[in-house]
């Protein structure tokens, strides 16, 4: 039986993941990976220091939610029991990555074309943006808009919006 051991470099950073326990090793400049075939060798300083049976799998791009959406038709009451804006890896359970955001701009539009508009410096709701959650109607529309994370080492990325529309 092949055992296979999960190996990403995300901005100079090795983690490895074996039985969804990961190791992390800071890689430096004096260090280098050669990959072939499946196996890999960890070089640092012209001497192996880890030589491993791998497989690759590219980590996905961070996907911001509001109630594991990412838009449609949703109730006031589901919008309303949120905290707030979270980030997802779609399709990626190899490894416990978290990522946070730093801001969002939650954007109202009634029927009637009455725009209102708050900024979160967090990932949680406002108490502004709450009680804008709690005016909606039927038919109104809520756009959730840049949308920024926080990714590995502190950069941030803006991860577009979401658009809802309230049944």
């Amino acid at each position: 039986m092949n055992k296979f051991m999960t190996i990403v470099i995300i901005c100079g950073l090795l983690i490895c993941c074996k039985n969804k326990k990961v190791e992390e090793k800071l890689i430096n400049s004096d260090s280098c990976i050669n990959l072939s075939n499946n196996d890999t060798h960890l070089y640092e300083n012209e001497r192996v220091i880890l030589t491993k049976e791998f497989k690759v799998k590219k980590i996905p791009n961070p996907v911001a939610t509001v109630a594991c959406r990412k838009g449609g038709t949703i109730t006031k009451e589901e919008l309303a029991a949120q905290r707030g804006v979270s980030v997802q890896m779609e399709n990626f359970n190899d490894m416990d990555i978290h990522f946070n955001v730093a801001e969002f701009t939650l954007t109202t539009v009634s029927k009637n074309g009455k725009v209102i508009e708050n900024t979160s410096h967090d990932t949680k709701f406002t108490e502004a943006q709450i009680k804008q959650l709690n005016k909606l109607k039927s038919g109104d529309k809520v756009y959730f808009e840049n949308i920024i994370a926080i990714l590995m080492e502190g950069k941030k990325e803006n991860l577009g919006s979401l658009m809802f529309k309230i049944k």
